[in-house]
């Protein structure tokens, strides 16, 4: 959707190198925001309100044609989405909260708690969203995991005082922006648990 969105926008290609590069730099956890940044360095003059609609119609689709939401995989297994069942879990995300609903029926999953993109003002790698969750949860005595796959992710469950769990390939990284430990993949969670 970044790529489809800034080649719309800019009649310029970029690859998903060139995502990834941006988004390893930080700041950039909202799909939007990355969408903006990459165009702002193809010399686009508008703003995140002009590319919004852009991406959710590559995202989202219409009647007539589906959009990229509906080519999504699921990468986490039904075993480890069982073991999560029985803990109190929850999913703080950068998407809207109607798209964070699509993404949990997709894999059939039901966490405790959503806090999304429409609940906090500020994003990660702002700590808002998971603060807010700890305060939900004041009972919890064992601490908390947070898992994410960004720079970001971890920059926000470090300034929460989170145990982060980095899943990715760029295990530098990741461990540099705060992670206690990285994974290949999430489904390697499961052992942890």
């Amino acid at each position: 959707c970044i790529i489809n969105t800034v080649s719309d926008l800019s009649d310029t290609q970029v690859t998903l190198k060139d995502v990834t590069a941006m988004r390893a730099t930080g700041g950039y956890n909202n799909d939007w925001d990355l969408s903006l940044a990459l165009l702002k360095k193809q010399g686009y003059r508008g703003d995140l309100a002009s590319v919004i609609p852009v991406f959710q119609a590559h995202y989202l689709g219409d009647q007539d044609t589906p959009g990229l939401i509906a080519r999504e995989k699921t990468l986490i297994s039904q075993s480890l989405l069982a073991r999560l069942t029985d803990r109190q879990t929850a999913v703080v995300t950068g998407r809207p909260r109607s798209e964070a609903k699509m993404g949990l029926e997709k894999i059939n999953w039901q966490p405790d708690t959503v806090i999304s993109a429409d609940d906090v003002s500020r994003q990660k790698p702002d700590p808002e969203g998971l603060l807010r969750l700890k305060n939900q949860n004041t009972d919890l005595k064992s601490g908390f995991w947070f898992v994410g796959d960004t720079v970001d992710d971890m920059q926000a469950g470090r300034a929460a005082g989170f145990i982060c769990i980095g899943i990715g390939p760029n295990q530098t990284l990741l461990t540099e922006a705060g992670a206690d430990v990285v994974l290949d993949n999430v489904n390697q969670l499961e052992s942890l648990l």
